[in-house]
């Protein structure tokens, strides 16, 4: 209910289902295998297979951030698309929810750090 979705319908938020979050990502709830609890998911429309060289370095720096600094994990997902994990079991549905909606903004946040960072900033000289 949380999540503006009727409870009849709420094994569509369970993995391998996803649905879109606020920001156009796709999420997921991974259930506890034993306690009312989950762990939230997001998917990032990139694959690790893209990164070469000096992305690579990016890409890790990224991850060890996020783990160290946040408690998220940036892997791989079963798709083959990076995914962002919560490390956190979560058992009220206000804070899984509210974890949907921090994944997505974090998951933006990773990919604009991941995109942009090679990308010609708007104050630089022209080339006209």
């Amino acid at each position: 209910m949380q999540l503006g979705l009727p409870v009849s319908e709420s094994s569509q938020l369970v993995a391998p289902r996803h649905f879109m979050g606020p920001s156009g990502l796709a999420g997921r709830l991974e259930l506890h295998p034993e306690h009312a609890a989950v762990r939230v998911q997001t998917l990032l429309p990139m694959s690790p297979g893209e990164f070469i060289g000096q992305e690579v370095d990016l890409l890790l720096a990224v991850q060890g951030e996020l783990l160290t600094a946040l408690g998220w994990y940036l892997g791989t997902s079963a798709e083959g698309l990076l995914q962002l994990d919560s490390m956190t079991w979560l058992d009220d549905p206000v804070e899984a929810a509210a974890a949907l909606d921090l994944a997505n903004g974090i998951g933006i946040t990773v990919l604009r750090t991941l995109l942009l960072v090679d990308a010609p900033h708007a104050t630089g000289p022209s080339t006209n």
